[in-house]
């Protein structure tokens, strides 16, 4: 990471030419101040391409022809670029698999039994989920235990597999019968998991 200054100083200066070192805004004048940043390529002659950031700030006079000072830095950042394009990738392509093996896909807060984001929830809970929605709103009474030994073996192992709950609409006393694997979403976050939720369908019955 590079840093540089560019300044220009006030019209005029000495009988040599130079131009006197004169802070912005000294003279007690209006200052205008502003942050700007953007990102450039550059293509070297071998075909290889970087990309860089520029960061600056900027002080002026609000004067004509005013002096400014102009400070900032210039980083590559090619491989934070590349990072964050790939990562975009895997998250569409995750998103395309759970849905693929899932009916819906839950991010949960395990502490506060909170449902942080929601992927599919129509299909299961008939409506759109709020962030921070409460969790055990959305499961049968009698499976608050076995929801909470489920957290606990992903705090432990890191997973869950295939762990029966009854689930609940949102005002609708109807229940239904799903399979919810638990996975760790963040390591150095424990209180976060993921559910995935697949619903089980009942079999015709017999006369």
């Amino acid at each position: 990471q590079n840093f540089w200054v560019r300044r220009k100083g006030p019209q005029g200066g000495s009988a040599q030419g130079q131009t006197p070192s004169t802070k912005v805004g000294s003279q007690g004048g209006a200052v205008f101040t502003t942050d700007f940043a953007y990102e450039f390529c550059f293509e070297a002659p071998n075909g290889s391409v970087k990309w860089y950031k520029v960061q600056g700030h900027l002080i002026q006079e609000c004067n004509y022809d005013s002096q400014f000072e102009v400070t900032g830095s210039l980083q590559e950042v090619t491989s934070m670029l590349i990072d964050k394009v790939m990562g975009d990738r895997w998250q569409k392509w995750w998103n395309r698999m759970c849905h693929m093996v899932f009916d819906a896909t839950l991010l949960v807060d395990t502490q506060e039994y909170r449902v942080l984001n929601a992927w599919g929830e129509e299909k299961v809970f008939g409506c759109k989920l709020q962030s921070h929605h409460p969790l055990l709103h959305l499961i049968k009474p009698e499976d608050t235990v076995s929801l909470k030994e489920a957290f606990n073996e992903v705090t432990f192992k890191g997973f869950e597999r295939g762990r029966t709950l009854h689930l609940l609409r949102p005002g609708c006393d109807e229940e239904k019968p799903a399979q919810c694997f638990l996975l760790s979403a963040d390591q150095e976050n424990p209180n976060e998991c993921m559910m995935g939720i697949r619903l089980q369908v009942s079999g015709p019955q017999e006369d």
